[in-house]
């Protein structure tokens, strides 16, 4: 073999060494972001994770992860400008819906009513700003609860 040859040979190497150092960083910096990913601190005496939130979904999660209430109902601010009166009020998605929902003829109540359930869609609601909600407790608190 020449002196070419060997040359030749040992950049050949060196670029794979170079391609196996770069996949195995990345692959270190996949694992290190994981790991720091499951680390977990106390915080109000729940665990939670040391990385903050990104998207809006994780955002939601980490609010309804937090926040503990009934997940059947929740209530939603409302306003009346004419009266100046406030107030939350269960969210029911046959609100307003006609011919089923008969307000403001009829006040809310009975077989008519369809609660929404807490869900995320509403947390996201809340946390840009567009609707203010808030958590109805439990009735009485359950061990798969406190």
């Amino acid at each position: 073999m020449g002196i070419d040859d060997q040359i030749r040979s040992i950049e050949d190497r060196l670029t794979a060494l170079e391609k196996d150092r770069a996949s195995l960083l990345s692959d270190l910096k996949n694992l290190r972001a994981q790991r720091d990913e499951q680390k977990s601190v106390m915080l109000l005496g729940r665990p939670t994770l040391m990385k903050a939130p990104e998207s809006n979904e994780e955002k939601a999660d980490l609010f309804l992860a937090l926040f503990r209430g009934r997940e059947d109902i929740y209530p939603k601010r409302w306003e009346n400008n004419k009266t100046n009166r406030s107030g939350y009020s269960p969210v029911c998605e046959n609100e307003w819906a006609k011919p089923i929902c008969q307000k403001p003829t009829i006040k809310c109540g009975g077989r008519y009513q369809k609660f929404s359930p807490l869900n995320s869609l509403a947390v996201g609601a809340h946390l840009r700003g567009s609707a203010t909600i808030a958590l109805m407790p439990y009735a009485r608190m359950t061990p798969a609860h406190s």
